[in-house]
């Protein structure tokens, strides 16, 4: 008992005279890395999106950037795909118009292999299990592929029910919205 006390004295006074370099500032690039991720964050809001998590990768430069959201309906694959779309193009737009973080990219213009993106929807212990293959509970963005997932509340064991790739979901979400505008044109 007297030797861890004399141990956790002898660590709190050696953690104590370690001197705190209070000139450090962070790299501009944070701060504009931080503008553009708070901009983001209210745009998707909007659209009832809300931030779950922030993260990116810089050594000499921004790599990559990741943010995941939170939505809270249950979704089909072709709602979770439009909303994934939204958010991937409006976080580009934001990274690449931002004049002041240029320098500090990797590559401009950042593009879709420098984001990742997460959207998790509500869960449900009613849904009937015959009915899952509609509902998505997870998907994701990386590398430019997305990964619609499912999840049995029970046992949170994901099952993955479509992958494509970023430019196939855009494609399909940008026909759907051609598709309805000229629905929408037909019965006026």
């Amino acid at each position: 008992m007297n030797k861890k006390i004399i141990i956790l004295f002898a660590l709190l006074t050696i953690s104590s005279c370690i001197k705190v370099d209070e000139s450090y500032k962070p790299p501009n690039y944070i701060k504009y890395l931080k503008e553009v991720e708070r901009e983001t964050i209210q745009e998707l809001k909007k659209k009832g999106l809300y931030i779950s998590g922030i993260g990116s990768a810089s050594m000499d430069c921004i790599s990559l950037v990741d943010l995941s959201f939170n939505y809270n309906k249950l979704s089909d694959i072709a709602k979770a795909r439009e909303l994934l779309v939204l958010a991937a193009e409006i976080l580009l737009t934001k990274i690449n118009s931002h004049e002041k973080i240029r320098p500090d990219l990797c590559n401009y213009p950042f593009n879709i292999s420098n984001i990742e993106l997460s959207l998790d929807f509500k869960k449900n212990d009613k849904i009937i299990k015959n009915k899952r293959s509609k509902i998505v509970n997870f998907v994701t963005l990386g590398k430019g592929i997305i990964k619609y997932k499912y999840c049995e509340p029970s046992n949170y064991i994901f099952e993955t029910l479509l992958e494509e790739s970023f430019e196939e979901a855009k494609e399909k979400v940008e026909n759907g919205s051609k598709a309805t505008s000229v629905l929408q044109k037909s019965q006026s």
